[in-house]
């Protein structure tokens, strides 16, 4: 809980209230894939991370684009 709330204040810099919600969520999410999942280790949660912003770029262009 606190490192997912760490990174959702992270995200402020950048953003908004809004962003910092998201990211405490997507924070607990891979901090809940690094406990549960046996071989899941912070290279995986960084490339679920760097997976997640592509998600996020291509929907926006595809949305707004």
């Amino acid at each position: 809980m606190i490192a997912a709330f760490l990174f959702g204040l992270f995200h402020l810099i950048n953003g908004n209230l809004i962003q910092v919600l998201f990211a405490f969520g997507i924070g607990l999410v891979f901090g809940f894939a690094k406990y549960r999942i046996k071989h899941c280790g912070y290279a995986g949660v960084a490339f679920g991370h760097g997976f997640y912003d592509f998600l996020n770029v291509v929907v926006r262009m595809w949305i707004v684009g």
